[in-house]
């Protein structure tokens, strides 16, 4: 139990992601079989699947890039000599962390502004449906932040490492 409870507790963007989209096929497949089966379509449905596809992408996203799952494409960087490639490395963490602050801020900054914006059939705000950029953004500013104090760790042991030798 205690196992379960410590792996929710680390893994809020892949519940929240897998929620999301176990909500999203449900909705789409009782929809699709209502509609053909008795001719009825739930309307709401669509709104609360465009709310669940923004909460898997974002989430999802987040959760990926903790794992750093993403792609990235570095035939470039690895024909540059060794120390040069390190150097690259530390900027493009602190770029990527940058970028990811700044997203983060227009995203709670959208969020804020959503106003009387209301989906047409739930009439639920669009406040919920921005929230999910916010919620992912924080999470990967964090997970970069995560991964740039990693690096740069493991650059300040080895300039330790080699002074001492």
């Amino acid at each position: 139990m205690k196992k379960a409870l410590k792996w929710i507790a680390l893994n809020p963007m892949e519940i929240i992601a897998a929620a999301a989209l176990t909500a999203s096929i449900l909705i789409s497949v009782v929809n699709g079989l209502t509609r053909y089966l008795i001719k009825y379509t739930w309307n709401p449905g669509t709104d609360v699947n465009t709310i669940c596809f923004a909460y898997v992408v974002f989430c999802g996203s987040a959760a990926a890039y903790r794992r750093k799952m993403h792609y990235g494409i570095d035939v470039f960087v690895n024909m540059l000599p060794r120390k040069v490639r390190k150097v690259v490395e530390v900027l493009t963490h602190l770029v990527t962390l940058t970028a990811l602050g700044v997203a983060t801020c227009l995203a709670v900054s959208l969020t804020m502004h959503v106003g009387g914006k209301i989906m047409p059939n739930t009439k639920i705000s669009y406040f919920w449906y921005d929230l999910s950029a916010v919620i992912g953004f924080a999470f990967m500013t964090i997970y970069e932040l995560q991964h740039t104090l990693e690096v740069l760790k493991a650059l300040v042991k080895k300039e330790k490492g080699a002074k001492a030798e």
